[in-house]
């Protein structure tokens, strides 16, 4: 679907023709300004968790393709989690709750320029607390994700990621 903003208009829907993702839903997409692609990172598909990213590109005919043959270790499946366009260090992060025993809330960055690679992060400071839905918003001119909301058992709670100190680190605010 677009929505013109250069005029009085309403939603349209646009068809891109040839291969396409599956439908999902709970899952996070970023778009990249610099090189015009919007990366659709997840979600569900019926009730199982993906781990695949799409990549629209918007600059000439739009087209749908799979990202695959991605360099690093892989994150987990993931569904309603938060993603980010980490515009400064070119990248896109992905907050979620892990299955995986002792791992809590975790963070994963995807590289995009050059050969696509995955990294987790090693965030330091305490995490936020377990659970699903939340979401983030990237502040470019202090290089900070700011995360909220979600459906933890305590009353929601708000963190700031400053991705300036090295490692990275979580606080409460």
């Amino acid at each position: 679907w677009e929505l013109p903003l250069d005029r009085d208009s309403s939603w349209n829907a646009v068809l891109v023709p040839g291969v396409k993702p599956r439908g999902r839903w709970q899952h996070a997409a970023v778009f990249d300004p610099v090189s015009r692609r919007m990366f659709l990172d997840g979600g569900l598909i019926g009730s199982v968790p993906t781990d695949e990213v799409w990549i629209l590109e918007t600059d000439g005919p739009l087209r749908w393709r799979q990202l695959v043959g991605v360099e690093g270790p892989q994150p987990p499946p993931r569904s309603s989690h938060a993603a980010v366009l980490d515009a400064v260090a070119r990248r896109m992060l992905v907050f979620f709750q892990s299955s995986a025993p002792h791992s809590g809330f975790v963070a994963w960055a995807l590289s995009l320029d050059g050969a696509p690679r995955w990294d987790s992060l090693r965030v330091e400071g305490e995490q936020p607390p377990n659970g699903w839905g939340k979401s983030a918003v990237y502040d470019p001119d202090h290089h900070r994700v700011f995360l909220f909301g979600g459906s933890a058992k305590a009353a929601p709670t708000y963190w700031v990621l400053d991705l300036k100190s090295h490692p990275p680190r979580w606080t409460e605010v």
